[in-house]
């Protein structure tokens, strides 16, 4: 046992023992035992990174605030007493987002996954991308809409689809087009709704999320940050991951059955390379599409889009601006033509809105001073090596 599993069986022990203490009102012991169980969370999440490290420190110090409010003296019901909701109460379950469980529920608390609503965003408003967009069609879109000329054909569905690239790139949106084209179930699923809020309930939320999908008629699964979710195992600071990593790679195989062909799989990331590579090998996320920069054509599209009903000057070049935003992601796009109506915002401020000034050609040229592209050469590098290694050609 490594020293993360060892602080965490002692942190459970530890955390139930002094709720237990709380509870028959032996303040004395439940205030020891709860001081105990916050400093084996620290120690924990000293060995974290990112969103887990925090969730951890947060819990450190909710269950800290538990402690400091019980009273000196067994029997006194304490004053303003802080708690985290238990299970043992059993309160009706209500279906929640993720997002929502994990703000609202305990780190022992059953998760309750549901569905968003079909995103109301078709592949009309994905800027570009021609030839992924095609290939998403023919290997995710067609066989949910035509399953039975698939199966005519012996043709395999279902699984998993990995979009990467750069940041900003739309990765998150094509999965919502994808969603709204089969018109399927939807569940968006971030690293903080399997892991942060419930410690050592990681495995069971997974599996729990998996069976609830195969409960609807069609559903996509998808995973944003996938990096964060199926980081690479392997050493005693990555207790959580070395456990997690198996049970999703176990519900994935699962797809293989019968009663899961009707669920797609998604996720997307920015660092492919840091997935654990048991997760890309064939039957898991087999199909990998590179989401590269927009071209000149998708970046017109983006800025008349965002552009659309503002007023602009005669003269105002939107080639120019295509052109200056060569290398630019589509939120850095975004961001270049919102920062076109700043000054003219500010100068029809000013007249108390008795004049809408009108975006003009010096306005591109404030917008060039501030924003620039955020895409980084190592990034760029990074993801070449990680399409040669996999020989990727999509």
């Amino acid at each position: 046992m490594n020293n993360d599993d060892f602080l965490l069986e002692t942190f459970n022990m530890l955390y139930k023992r002094g709720i237990a203490y709380k509870e028959q009102g032996n303040y004395l012991m439940a205030k020891r035992d709860l001081l105990q169980a916050s400093a084996n969370m620290i120690k924990i999440a000293k060995n974290s990174t990112g969103d887990l490290r925090e969730a951890r420190l947060e819990r450190a110090k909710r269950i800290r605030m538990i402690a400091d409010s019980l009273p000196m003296q067994n029997g006194m019901p304490p004053e303003n007493s802080f708690s985290e909701p238990l299970p043992k109460q059993n309160p009706p379950k209500r279906e929640q987002t993720p997002k929502q469980s994990s703000q609202n529920q305990s780190d022992n608390t059953e998760t309750v996954f549901k569905a968003v609503d079909i995103p109301d965003i078709s592949f009309d408003d994905v800027a570009g991308l021609d030839d992924v967009k095609d290939s998403i069609k023919m290997r995710v879109i067609m066989p949910l809409q035509f399953p039975e000329v698939y199966a005519a054909y012996n043709k395999k569905s279902g699984g998993g689809i990995l979009l990467y690239g750069l940041p900003g790139t739309g990765k998150t949106m094509i999965a919502k087009a994808i969603a709204h084209e089969v018109q399927a179930k939807f569940y968006s699923i971030k690293c903080s709704d399997i892991v942060s809020k419930w410690f050592g309930e990681a495995e069971r939320n997974v599996k729990a999320l998996f069976d609830t999908a195969r409960k609807d008629d069609k559903a996509i699964i998808f995973f944003d940050e996938f990096e964060a979710l199926a980081a690479k195992r392997g050493g005693e600071n990555n207790a959580v991951m070395n456990r997690l990593v198996p049970e999703l790679l176990a519900q994935i195989q699962g797809f293989n059955d019968d009663d899961s062909k009707h669920i797609l799989l998604l996720a997307a990331t920015n660092r492919p390379w840091d997935i654990d590579s048991a997760m890309l090998r064939p039957g898991r996320f087999n199909e990998k599409i590179f989401i590269g920069l927009p071209d000149g054509p998708a970046r017109e599209f983006m800025i008349r889009k965002t552009l659309k009903g503002a007023p602009l000057e005669d003269d105002v070049d939107i080639a120019e601006i295509v052109r200056i935003t060569e290398g630019f992601n589509g939120s850095d796009v975004c961001e270049f033509c919102e920062r076109l109506k700043d000054n003219p915002i500010r100068k029809s401020i000013e007249a108390q809105g008795k004049v809408l000034f009108k975006i003009s050609n010096a306005d591109i040229e404030y917008a060039k001073e501030k924003v620039k592209s955020s895409v980084q050469k190592q990034d760029i590098d990074n993801l070449k090596e990680f399409m040669e290694q996999f020989d990727n050609k999509n």
